[in-house]
């Protein structure tokens, strides 16, 4: 497995591009994890979400392509 992308807590930098894909906007300064990438196209991708301390817990994965 090839790691494409990785964060932990999102940077604001990316709020125009929330705003463009209709995303929900998360609150400034929360500790929610958020990546903008490009994917080539044709290919199948895995995403695994983990948490920093291992602790078990519920995830919401939001999926946006973007014009």
């Amino acid at each position: 497995m090839v790691r494409i992308a990785s964060n932990d807590d999102w940077d604001a930098a990316l709020e125009p591009a929330f705003a463009e894909a209709g995303a929900i906007q998360l609150p400034p300064g929360s500790r929610d994890a958020a990546v903008v990438t490009t994917l080539t196209a044709g290919n199948s991708y895995t995403v695994v979400v983990r948490s920093m301390s291992q602790a078990v817990g519920e995830t919401v994965l939001e999926v946006y392509e973007l014009p």
